[in-house]
This record gives structure tokens, sequence and C-alpha cells, in this order.
């Protein structure tokens, strides 16, 4: 699995490069504010720990608006459909690892806060 931030800076790169490639003022400025708003939620400034369920759901929420607009922009012809397609791409497949990841630990912590339903079920 290749890690969240490599991902996260694949996703800012391509739509860095898309942006720059759309002359309509309102696109780029949209992909402007989502692209932000992305790295926001992964690399918050200054920013006070939150729990890591509202940060996954943070997370999620940015990352179905960023999905939406590339998809519009991609209907629309807008932009650099190879570095979209690309964006796109590193989008879905971070979404899958995070929530992955978050399956995972919610999975181990349910695990350790039930000991007892291990014993019953190894025993059985």
């Amino acid at each position: 699995m290749i890690s969240f931030n490599y991902s996260v800076i694949q996703i800012i790169l391509a739509l860095a490069k898309s942006s720059s490639s759309v002359e309509d003022h309102f696109f780029r400025d949209r992909i402007d504010k989502k692209v932000f708003q992305f790295a926001e939620a992964h690399f918050p400034l200054a920013a006070p720990a939150t729990h890591v369920a509202q940060s996954i759901h943070q997370r999620l929420l940015v990352i179905n608006s960023l999905a939406e607009l590339i998809e519009e922009l991609l209907y629309l012809n807008i932009g650099d459909k190879a570095s979209l397609s690309r964006a796109q791409s590193h989008l879905l497949q971070y979404k899958l690892d995070l929530l992955k990841s978050h399956n995972q630990k919610h999975a181990q912590t349910s695990n350790e806060s039930n000991p007892k339903d291990q014993n019953t079920k190894s025993s059985a």
C-alpha cells in the first residue's frame, strides 16, 4: 500500500497541472478551492486535534466533493483530460486505502475491547 501522504501529493500535483490548463476562471477557481480544502483536510494548519472518526468523515466529505468536481470537468471537457484522469484514479485509490485503513483500525479496536468474544470463538 502506498503511503497516504504520497497519494495526497500525487492528487494535488495532478489537479494543479489540470488547473493550469483551464482557461475558464470560474472552473479554475473551483479547482483551486477544492484542492486547498483537500490539502487542508489532510495537512491541517494550526487546527486543533480532532477525533479520528471526525477526521475520517471530514476527509471523505472533501474527497467526495473533489471527485464530483473532477467528474464534472471530465464530462464538460474542461482541463487536461490526462491530468484529471490521473487525479481521479489517485483519488479513488486513496479513498479505498483510507476506508480500508479505517476499517482495519476499527476492527482491531473492537477485538481489543471484546476479548471475551475472541475466547468464545476460539473455544467453539
